[in-house]
């Protein structure tokens, strides 16, 4: 069964009240829905306008298809995938890369699973010792909380950044337009890149600084966010997540291209920062991006995804000392080694190392396709206290972060990217 509702924000004194217009014969029904609509719509002018962007199709029927694990794999609606979401449940979609094959026909569905077999990961021989400390000690001490927090209030500031929204193509399209000025200076080292999807209008951003080989060391965080219980209708401010993760690798972005513009910094291997979109409903973004580049052969040396890196309260709050929470599964042994190497060596806190789950995050979507990818956040998250509770909801607002803690995490987001985009002979 497919039902078209229109789900609709109403006044902010009643929360509670969400019409669900079905999709019935009762025209009565239908004017009262409209008038009081229109009624809050007058009163509160952050509200959608009624047009057909506001109309969700929500299917009931299991036609897409998830992979929980190397080799689980589930039918789902798109309820079911909100519910595992609320479950905590991690998954990739994968439907969109089912071109020619049937899901409901037996034999297709076991060619499906041999083709989204998980491939070998790549393993390369990274430095055992920093070799730019003093470089990069000079490029760190130009971090800036200030703007951080600008940028960060900002970009948490829309309604939502849901991937199918509206207000998901305004924040990717006000990312992007950042991404794009900082390179300006220095346009012909660097391209700045929207990677479309098929089937959603919020577009991956992928800002490439050229090496002197195409090798490429990526440096990842998502731009999108959710409200689990009414996706397209409620805010999503996400500032935590992955909003920190987003303006985390912006600023080591930004104070990197600085260094090219004077001159002190050219790497070797291509350099490139990616936000992904639609990481919250399964990977879907970084996905097409890795598949992409697993389709055209390309080198990829490591990716290091930075989601969630500002929310200390909850460390704190279950007794335990702030730290970095770092994936020891689905993740690359050697290139995670690497990473605690650059933490060791240009920050002061520790990390705490454990398994997150087959895709947690969008390094998943690297690890999937066979390039090596590390993942770290803001602490372990058995390490933290939730009973606040504002995970994928409206409540992931700006006082939960703790920008000290983002800049510890920038710290490591530039370390890594100067260090490994100038290593050479790792394979």
């Amino acid at each position: 069964m497919t039902e078209t509702i229109i789900l609709t924000r109403m006044c902010l004194s009643f929360p509670q009240s969400i019409f669900l217009l079905y999709d019935i014969p009762t025209p009565l029904m239908r004017v009262l829905s409209i008038v009081s609509l229109i009624s809050c719509a007058s009163l509160f002018p952050l509200f959608w306008s009624l047009d057909d962007s506001d109309k969700v199709t929500i299917s009931e029927e299991p036609n897409r298809l998830l992979k929980l694990a190397p080799a689980e794999y589930q039918l789902a609606s798109e309820n079911e995938i909100l519910e595992l979401k609320r479950k905590g449940v991690n998954f990739m979609d994968i439907t969109g890369s089912l071109d020619g094959f049937d899901i409901s026909n037996d034999e297709d569905f076991v060619a499906i699973q041999q083709a989204h077999a998980e491939t070998p990961v790549t393993v390369y021989t990274y430095p055992t010792a920093i070799s730019y400390a003093d470089e990069v000690k000079s490029i760190i001490d130009g971090i800036s909380i200030g703007r951080m927090r600008k940028k960060l209030t900002k970009f948490s500031s829309f309604f939502t950044r849901y991937y199918k929204t509206t207000y998901g193509v305004d924040s990717a399209d006000w990312l992007f337009s950042q991404v794009e000025a900082i390179a300006a200076p220095v346009k012909d080292k660097i391209t700045v890149i929207k990677f479309a999807h098929d089937g959603w209008d919020q577009y991956s951003i992928i800002a490439r600084i050229h090496g002197q080989v195409d090798d490429k060391v990526v440096v990842g965080a998502h731009q999108d966010s959710i409200n689990l219980k009414l996706p397209m209708t409620l805010r999503a401010p996400g500032a935590d997540d992955d909003g920190s993760g987003s303006i985390t690798i912006l600023e080591a972005y930004t104070l990197l291209v600085e260094q090219i513009q004077r001159g002190k910094f050219t790497p070797y291997n291509t350099l490139e920062f990616h936000w992904y979109s639609a990481e919250e409903v399964g990977l879907l973004g970084s996905q097409n991006v890795f598949n992409h580049y697993a389709a055209v052969n390309a080198t990829v040396l490591g990716m290091l995804q930075q989601d969630m890196t500002g929310y200390t309260r909850g460390t704190l709050a279950s007794g335990r000392e702030i730290h970095f929470g770092m994936a020891t599964d689905f993740v690359s042994p050697e290139l995670t080694k690497f990473v605690q190497l650059i933490i060791e060596s240009y920050t002061d806190i520790p990390y705490r190392t454990g398994n997150f789950g087959y895709a947690a995050s969008d390094h998943g979507s690297a690890n999937k396709n066979g390039f090596p990818s590390a993942f770290m956040m803001e602490a372990l998250p058995q390490s933290l206290d939730t009973k606040d509770n504002w995970g994928h909801s409206e409540r992931d607002t700006m006082d939960l972060i703790d920008f000290n803690h983002v800049r510890d995490h920038t710290k490591v987001s530039i370390g890594y990217a100067y260090e490994l985009s100038l290593a050479r002979n790792l394979y």
